[in-house]
């Protein structure tokens, strides 16, 4: 303790830490910064890039939808070619699931109260029937009454279409439908076409911005979509964990997302932050969101920090050797 050498050892190494300290902090400082928001910038730009290959996607629909609603319109005049244009739309767009081409009750009197053409891609082959009947009164389901009773064209919330006689389908749908209009201008039917929610997840899930991050999708009431937990997807919304729980952070983020605002929130998750970006589909009333740990936004920081500090221990360890 008496030694001078000792004591000027201390000094140095001491006074050598207190600027290396220093220099460390304004550096993990602005490193944690500008790490930030490099990752903050990726995850946009993988949002934007999945919004952009997801609208491209819905854009292609509609445009598919339009130009058979334009020959339906032409051909009102022979039922049985009905068959033959809803067969149609699903060979020139094979990502397609299914096209129904329904009619008011009674609108050909031929053909009884019910007259819907429906095909579906049935895996090897396409499938073309006459759908309705006792069983199935297709202008009560949402994808006729909705568009009708809006008078406009929309895409409604997935469905599992499991009432229809004699068709099987085994994953759930979302459907853009159309009035179909006569020459005076009438309603006088609904196109409807299909697309498999598989199909439409995997667009939704395709940009994956860092290792643990997931994305997902919610309907207009909150509801989820897309979500990596299968068994939350049509059972629960955004809002049903705050029911046990409140959580004004998760409760905000849901609301923003319904109400078609874009941004980002910091949540807490269950074993860390998270961050949340969001924005809405511009053809439909649903919102995206990808949703990164803070543990991978922050992973390059975290090793550029392990890797100074051991360097810097390692350094001062070294300079007190020499100056002993």
């Amino acid at each position: 303790r008496r030694s001078l050498a000792a004591r000027l050892s201390f000094y140095v190494v001491g006074g050598v830490a207190i600027l290396l300290m220093t220099a460390l902090g304004i550096l993990f400082h602005y490193s944690r910064l500008a790490v930030r928001q490099e990752a903050m910038d990726k995850a946009t730009q993988a949002l934007e890039s999945t919004l952009l290959h997801t609208d491209n996607a819905l854009h292609d629909v509609e445009v598919a939808a339009d130009n058979m609603k334009w020959l339906v319109e032409q051909h009102l005049d022979t039922p049985d070619s009905m068959f033959t244009l809803s067969r149609k739309i699903l060979e020139n767009y094979p990502n397609l699931y299914g096209c129904s081409i329904a009619f008011e009750p009674y609108y050909y009197m031929e053909k009884g109260q019910y007259f819907s053409a429906y095909s579906y891609n049935g895996g090897d082959s396409i499938e073309t029937e006459q759908e309705g009947s006792e069983e199935y009164e297709y202008y009560y389901m949402d994808w006729y009454l909705i568009p009708k009773l809006l008078n406009r064209p929309c895409w409604i919330e997935p469905f599992h279409d499991m009432e229809a006689p004699g068709i099987v389908v085994e994953d759930y749908l979302t459907s853009f439908c159309q009035p179909i209009r006569d020459k005076d201008d009438r309603m006088v039917g609904i196109l409807s076409v299909d697309m498999s929610l598989t199909t439409f997840s995997r667009m939704v899930t395709a940009a994956k911005p860092f290792t643990h991050s997931y994305n997902m999708l919610i309907g207009k009431g909150g509801t989820y979509l897309v979500h990596p937990d299968t068994t939350k997807q049509f059972f629960e919304t955004i809002f049903t964990s705050t029911l046990e729980q409140p959580d004004s952070d998760k409760t905000a983020l849901g609301k923003a997302m319904i109400a078609g605002k874009s941004g980002y929130k910091v949540m807490r998750g269950d074993k860390e932050d998270e961050y949340v970006f969001y924005n809405p589909l511009s053809h439909t009333d649903w919102s995206v969101a990808i949703v990164c740990p803070e543990s991978d936004i922050f992973d390059p920081y975290y090793r550029l920090r392990k890797n100074l500090i051991i360097i810097t221990i390692v350094g001062l360890l070294s300079l007190l050797f020499f100056c002993a």
